[in-house]
């Protein structure tokens, strides 16, 4: 999509040498590049063995919007359509349903670039007058073909580490529940609410010093108070290594296994933007892995120890 006399013009390609010739006369140092989410992008193109150049002018609009205003729910390309201009956009596996060169999927990447340019074109000069301009183009920005070579060159993990650590994590799950449910009740112990009634209403545990949760105005389970209600009751002890087995299934085992087997590598989502001011990966995490468990029954559990590096690295 271009600026031309203030009309928004897009066009849509899909063979490779349009596309290419685009990417070589656009991602320079003299011409603004405007993308949403920037570095998926950019490792989308590097994945399709498109070449994309080491150094380029790119402005993010999701980065833009979100050092603006800092409290908007969600950032999405779609959302922010509605929300903003009123526009409707398609959801991308429906549009793309009779094929990237129907009219429909042409007429949805259309919009889709014409909605980030007018998001740019609306709000970039706000963001240059901002406190925040130069957090975004000094930092922010200058990392994104980092972040795009972390997406696009992932990880490699090792399937049998990973068999061998679901083997060993889902008896214990089970036995836990055995365990807990014996002591407290069956129960959804993935629901906190459940959990919390079972505990205080049924069963009259205390919660004398206790944190309360400041959006609910109740005693939240959270680790912190299981881990001062364990002190008190050996079977909260047994919830929280069952919550931290099925965070190792849920957080790191099974998507790091099911992206293996679907694509030979571990890659990860990094959004540079969060309401805690710092990176965060999504998808399969890789930025919070964690090192090990003082848990006695979780010591032989390590994530990590899955990792191979390729050769010479």
């Amino acid at each position: 999509a271009t600026l031309c006399d203030n009309e928004i013009i897009a066009e849509y390609y899909t063979d490779r040498e349009s596309i290419q010739r685009i990417i070589d006369e656009c991602f320079t140092m003299d011409i603004h590049c405007v993308a949403h989410f920037s570095q998926s992008d950019i490792a989308g193109l590097l994945s399709a063995g498109y070449k994309v150049p080491d150094h380029f002018l790119i402005d993010d609009t999701i980065l833009i919007l979100s050092l603006l205003d800092e409290n908007r729910q969600s950032y999405g390309l779609k959302k922010l359509a509605k929300d903003l201009y009123g526009i409707e956009m398609d959801e991308y596996k429906e549009a793309a349903s009779g094929g990237l060169d129907s009219p429909r999927f042409m007429k949805y990447g259309k919009l889709d670039v014409m909605v980030e340019l007018k998001i740019f074109c609306d709000f970039y000069e706000q963001l240059v007058e901002s406190p925040a301009y130069d957090l975004y183009r000094n930092h922010l920005m200058p990392s994104i073909r980092t972040f795009a070579d972390l997406m696009q060159t992932g990880c490699i993990w090792d399937i049998k580490h990973g068999h061998d650590m679901y083997l060993k994590i889902v008896p214990r799950i089970q036995d836990l529940e055995k365990r807990i449910y014996s002591k407290i009740g069956k129960l959804n112990l993935g629901s906190t609410q459940q959990l919390a009634n079972r505990l205080f209403r049924d069963l009259g545990y205390s919660s004398d010093g206790l944190t309360v949760s400041r959006k609910t105005g109740k005693v939240s389970l959270d680790k912190k108070n299981l881990e001062a209600l364990a002190k008190r009751h050996k079977v909260c002890r047994d919830i929280i290594t069952w919550r931290s087995l099925n965070k190792m299934l849920s957080t790191y085992l099974s998507p790091y296994m099911n992206r293996m087997v679907s694509c030979g590598k571990v890659t990860g989502m990094y959004s540079l933007h969060s309401d805690t001011g710092r990176t965060r990966c999504s998808g399969e995490n890789l930025q919070n892995v964690p090192t090990g468990f003082k848990n006695p029954d979780m010591k032989d559990l390590v994530i990590r120890d899955g990792f191979i590096a390729r050769p010479g690295k």
